[in-house]
C-alpha cells in the first residue's frame, strides 16, 4: 500500500512538471 501511494504521488508531480515545462513553452 505504501509503495503505491509512493507511485501515486510520483505521477502527480510528473504531471505537474510536465504541465509547467509545456506553459513556458507555449
Amino acid at each position: 500500500m505504501k509503495v503505491l501511494k509512493r507511485i501515486s504521488y510520483g505521477v502527480r508531480n510528473f504531471k505537474y512538471f510536465r504541465n509547467r515545462i509545456l506553459m513556458a513553452m507555449a
